[in-house]
């Protein structure tokens, strides 16, 4: 669970330009990685900046398995309802049906010398 916050920290920093792209590797891995610095790549290009900040909750791992790495799915709850991306003027550039709480799940694994990591994010089946 505390990989995942961190994630969430990391991502939440970057996108509002305290930190940069390359710090999403300090919690996340693989996927994750990917997406989020196309995302961040694309707001660049974009000229859009972001306010406020995703929040999570109701955090639940699953058991550990093993796969390649040790893994661990966790349920979370993704609240994006304070988060502004906005447009060079100053406006609003998500629509109201983007700003929702909803249901992920979380992958991380254990690289063993290094940690825990995020490595995707994905639709959960939990009620938030």
């Amino acid at each position: 669970m505390d990989t995942v916050q961190k994630w969430y920290e990391i991502y939440n920093e970057a996108m509002r330009g305290e930190r940069g792209a390359g710090d999403f590797v300090l919690a996340g891995r693989g996927k994750v990685v990917s997406e989020a610095g196309r995302t961040y790549n694309e707001f660049g290009l974009a000229e859009l900046t972001v306010e406020g900040e995703i929040l999570i909750s109701a955090l639940e791992p699953a058991k550990p398995t093993e796969k390649e790495r040790q893994t661990v799915l966790v349920d979370l709850c993704e609240d994006t309802r304070s988060w502004r991306v906005l447009d060079k003027d100053g406006n609003d550039a998500l629509s109201l049906e983007s700003k929702v709480v909803r249901p992920l799940v979380a992958t991380v694994e254990e690289w063993p010398a290094d940690g825990w990591y995020v490595t995707s994010i994905t639709g959960g089946k939990q009620s938030c």
